[in-house]
C-alpha cells in the first residue's frame, strides 16, 4: 500500500513538475526580454538630445497658452474675421488676452523648442495641450485677419507667418499627436497665407520677405520616422515595466477606451508581440510623407501592413499589440497633405512675386527658376510637378491629390473649406473666380 502511495505521489510530483516548469521558463523568459527592452529603452532615451529650459522656448509658449481664455462663441464658428462686428469681439477678446499673446510671442524667439520633455514616461509622457496651442495659432491667424481687414497686407502677413512659425516649433516633436498639432496649427496659417497672397494686393517687397520665411520654415525636417520609432519605444518601455513586475499594468487601452487584458507573464510568450512591433518599427523607418507616390502598399493599406506585421487573432481576442500601433495610413496621408500645401503656398508666393517683379504670370513653373528650389515644384502625390495653368491673366495650381490623377481641377480652393477633399479628387491651391 505504501509503494502504492508512492508511486500516485510521484505521478503527482511530475504531473506538477510538468505543468510548472514551463511556466516557470516563460516567466523568466519573460523577465529577461523586459529587461533587454528596458536596455534598449534607456539607449534610445539616452540618445534624445536635451534642451536646457533657460533655452526652451516651448516652455514659455506653453505658459502663454494657459493664460489664454476661452474664445467668444462667436468666434469659434469662424474660419476667418471678415466683418466688423467679429473684429470688435475679437480686439475686445485680444486685449483681455495681451499677456498671454507676450508670452507666447517671447517663446517664438527663441531658437528651441520642446513641449514633450518627459520621454521616459512612455504612454504616460505629457504633450502639449490641442486645444490651447491650436487656440494660439487661430489668435495669430486671426490677428492676421483683423489686419487685412483694415488694409494692412504687410502685418496680415507677419501674423500669419507667426502662426506658421508656432507650427514649425512642434515639426520636431516626437509624439504623434504633438505632431497632428503641428499639422492643425500648420495647415491653418498656410490656408490664410493662400488667400491673402491670391488676392493681388501685396507688393514685391512683401512677396519676397514671406517667400524667404516660408523657405526657411520649410527647411525644417518632417522626420515622420521618429513619431513612430516613438510609439514602439513607448510599447517597450510599458512592456518592460510589466514583464519585470516594475510599474505592472494589467491592461492596455485601446483608442475608444476599451481595455485589452495582457496574460500574465507565465502564461504568454510576449516575444511574438515584441518582434511585431519591431517589424512595424522597421517598416516606420522608410516612411517619407514627401513622397507618397512612391509609399509601398502598406502605407496605403491597413491589411497590407497587418500582413506584414503579422496581427492576427490571438486567444479569443485581437492581438492587443493592433490596438497599440496608430493608423498610419491616414497619418500619412495627413503629413502628406501638409507637405502638399506647404510647397503650394510657396509656389503662389513665388508666383505672384514673378508676376509682380515681370507684370506677367510665368508660362510654367520652370520659369520661376532660382525663386524656389526644384523639390519645391514636386507634388508629393504624384511625383511629378504640381500643376500649373495659365487662364487668361488668372490660373489653377493644385495636385492631383491621393490617386495620383489629374481630376482636372474642378474642387473650389483649400482654404474656402476646413476639410480636405476626397480621396479622388483633386487638391486645389488656387483658381480662376468662378465664371471668370
Amino acid at each position: 500500500m505504501k509503494k502504492k502511495s508512492k508511486i500516485i505521489l510521484a505521478i503527482i510530483l511530475a504531473v506538477v513538475l510538468i505543468i510548472i516548469t514551463p511556466l516557470y521558463l516563460r516567466y523568466h523568459s519573460n523577465v529577461k526580454l523586459g529587461e533587454e527592452l528596458r536596455k534598449e529603452a534607456d539607449a534610445w532615451l539616452a540618445s534624445i538630445p536635451k534642451i536646457p529650459e533657460s533655452e526652451n522656448g516651448a516652455l514659455i509658449i506653453k505658459r502663454g497658452c494657459q493664460k489664454l481664455g476661452e474664445l467668444p462663441e462667436s468666434l469659434q464658428r469662424l474660419l476667418y474675421i471678415e466683418s466688423e462686428s467679429d473684429a470688435a469681439a475679437f480686439e475686445q477678446w485680444l486685449t483681455e488676452n495681451q499677456q498671454a499673446l507676450d508670452l507666447i510671442e517671447k517663446g517664438l524667439a527663441y531658437e528651441k523648442w520642446a513641449y514633450t520633455t518627459d520621454y521616459e514616461k512612455g504612454y504616460a509622457a505629457a504633450y502639449p495641450s490641442l486645444l490651447l496651442l491650436k487656440r494660439a495659432g487661430y489668435m495669430l491667424c486671426f490677428k492676421g485677419d483683423l489686419a487685412r481687414l483694415r488694409g494692412q497686407h504687410s502685418e496680415a502677413l507677419r501674423q500669419y507667418l507667426k502662426a506658421v512659425h508656432l507650427g514649425s516649433t512642434l515639426a520636431r516633436e516626437r509624439l504623434l499627436i504633438s505632431r497632428m498639432i503641428h499639422v492643425a496649427i500648420i495647415n491653418r496659417s498656410l490656408d490664410c497665407l493662400m488667400q491673402a497672397v491670391c488676392e493681388k494686393s501685396l507688393v514685391a517687397a512683401d512677396l519676397s520677405t514671406t517667400l524667404e520665411v516660408l523657405l526657411s520654415e520649410h527647411k525644417v525636417p518632417i522626420e515622420a520616422s521618429a513619431v513612430y520609432e516613438t510609439e514602439y519605444y513607448a510599447f517597450a518601455m510599458m512592456m518592460a515595466d510589466f514583464l519585470t513586475g516594475k510599474g505592472i499594468r494589467s491592461d492596455v487601452f485601446d483608442a475608444t477606451g476599451g481595455a485589452r487584458p495582457l496574460f500574465p507573464r507565465w502564461v504568454r510568450d510576449y516575444t511574438q508581440d515584441v518582434d511585431k512591433y519591431k517589424k512595424y518599427r522597421e517598416i516606420c523607418a522608410a516612411i517619407e510623407p514627401q513622397k507618397y507616390h512612391g509609399l509601398p502598399a502598406e502605407f496605403r493599406d491597413w491589411s497590407v501592413f497587418s500582413g506584414k506585421i503579422g496581427l492576427t487573432e490571438d486567444w479569443g481576442l485581437f492581438d492587443f499589440v493592433e490596438k497599440l500601433m496608430p493608423n498610419i495610413q491616414e497619418s500619412i496621408k495627413v503629413l502628406s497633405e501638409t507637405e502638399t500645401l506647404f510647397r503650394a503656398t510657396v509656389l503662389l508666393t513665388a508666383i505672384r512675386l514673378y508676376e509682380a517683379k515681370n507684370g506677367v504670370l510665368p508660362g510654367n513653373l520652370d520659369d520661376l527658376g532660382a525663386l524656389v528650389p526644384k523639390e519645391i515644384l514636386t507634388d508629393p502625390f504624384s511625383g511629378k510637378n504640381l500643376i500649373y495653368r495659365r487662364e487668361g491673366d488668372d490660373f489653377y495650381l493644385y495636385s492631383t491629390g491621393y490617386n495620383g490623377k489629374d481630376d482636372g481641377g474642378k474642387d473650389k480652393p483649400v482654404y474656402e473649406d476646413e476639410v480636405y477633399p476626397s480621396e479622388v479628387s483633386d487638391i486645389i491651391f488656387h483658381a480662376p473666380p468662378s465664371g471668370k
